[in-house]
């Protein structure tokens, strides 16, 4: 008991800790937006094309931040299990285009992503001096991206996550017709899960999680050099397994040179295979502010993610059309190692459990808990929600003895009253 109750105290102030030190580093970089130690000057920023996502499955319910993908947020590659290919395209107005390809991998020290971004500004006329028309050279932007990320979590004495922590490290290069420009970034970022790292049961399913983009020398075009458009990104999310996997996310973006960005989506799956989402979006500055919606298709080791967001000229307002954004992923091979498959299908089968406890089967719940105890009996966050599940059978169970001994109370008073029927109807319920 001794040795439990050190551990514990421990435990609690190390979490503590790592809650002050993550909200620490977020205040600093929030003021260091203000003080303008990276830029002297706002509304000049150069690679524009970094503030793009190209996830059409977060594009689609406007955030960013919650993302397994890591161009979005570099933390969310902690949660893959086996190597996976994210192929995504996205049609813009006139010839522009968004390409985005990624290849991603789980090892035994961590995760790994490699991605590469391009964004193609299609024909562009010049006129000479003679007043003829003549092609310019192609015009481009493009990234290359190295992630990294794993889990912050504990092992004893038994296994528990607290969130996902991870980092990009990016090469980018704009093309302007004969002119070009190279930079470095990096982006940092990670995923809490508050009910663990609070103790607090009742918000197991929120999530938040923040991250600084873009962080980086400048793109220098001749004598010009251009920022990065380097940001602030915060998120919270909350999930409902029990009304259809729901999930509702509000998404905050502080650029370094523009307004910022306000925006929030929900999803949900009407059936296992089909995810349907929708969000909408607001920035003062932005020419995507409105609703988006979008759809993803879920068909074991391949998914079908599409997302349509109406643009606007920035001057006018006027319509600039739809934008449509698809994306694939596959699933390649197995998994990394034994102990990721194992914790794949472990947590498939609680997120079982807790369904059918939110659902309020809680003797189903029981059964399905105690058959993942039975294989995996040190760990927490199944033995945890056996507790939720025994508590809330108890609870329910003292309710209906309470109303038996009532209905029994009345029937007793109707047959001394010889209000048979009365008493039969209340033996009935009984």
């Amino acid at each position: 008991m001794e040795i439990k109750s050190v551990y514990s105290l421990e435990f609690r102030v190390y979490r503590k800790w790592l809650i002050c030190i993550s909200w620490f580093l977020l205040y600093t970089l929030h003021i260091t937006h203000y003080t303008g130690l990276y830029a002297t000057y706002a509304g000049r920023d150069a690679g524009s094309f970094l503030k793009f996502n190209p996830d059409p499955k977060t594009a689609a319910t406007c955030y960013t931040s919650l993302s397994n993908q890591p161009f979005n947020n570099p933390a969310g590659l902690a949660n893959i299990y086996q190597p996976e290919l994210v192929l995504s395209h996205t049609r813009w107005v006139e010839d522009i285009h968004h390409s985005y390809l990624s290849f991603n991998a789980p090892f035994s020290f961590g995760n790994l992503g490699l991605g590469l971004t391009y964004l193609g500004y299609g024909k562009i006329t010049g006129i000479d001096m003679n007043l003829d028309e003549y092609s310019l050279p192609d015009s481009y932007d493009t990234a290359f991206t190295i992630s990294y990320a794993r889990t912050i979590s504990k092992t004893v004495p038994v296994y528990e996550e607290w969130g996902y922590i991870g980092a990009n490290l990016k090469f980018i290069k704009s093309q302007l017709a004969d002119y070009s420009a190279e930079a470095f970034a990096a982006d940092f970022g990670t995923i809490l899960i508050l009910g663990k790292l609070t103790g607090i049961d009742k918000i197991d399913n929120l999530k938040a999680s923040f991250i600084y983009k873009n962080l980086g020398s400048k793109l220098k075009f001749v004598v010009k050099e251009y920022p990065l458009p380097s940001s602030i990104n915060l998120a919270l999310g909350i999930g409902f397994p029990s009304l259809k996997n729901l999930n509702i996310i509000t998404d905050y973006s502080l650029p370094t040179y523009s307004n910022p960005v306000y925006s929030g989506g929900l999803s949900l799956d009407p059936v296992y295979f089909l995810t349907l989402r929708s969000g909408y979006k607001y920035s003062e500055d932005s020419v995507a502010t409105g609703i988006t919606a979008g759809f993803g298709l879920n068909l074991g080791s391949f998914e079908l993610n599409y997302a349509v967001k109406q643009y606007k000229e920035f001057s006018t307002l006027s319509d600039l059309g739809l934008t449509h954004q698809v994306s694939l992923e596959f699933a390649l091979g197995g998994f990394g190692t034994p102990a990721l498959g194992s914790e794949y299908y472990l947590k498939q089968h609680l997120n079982k459990g807790y369904e059918l406890y939110y659902q309020k089967d809680y003797y189903s719940a029981k059964q399905k808990l105690e058959d993942i105890i039975s294989l995996y009996p040190d760990d927490s966050r199944a033995n945890q929600l056996l507790k939720k599940i025994d508590a809330a059978i108890e609870k329910v169970t003292v309710k209906k003895e309470k109303r038996i001994t009532y209905l029994l109370k009345k029937a007793k008073i109707s047959t001394d009253r010889n209000d048979y029927i009365l008493a039969k109807r209340n033996y009935e319920l009984v």
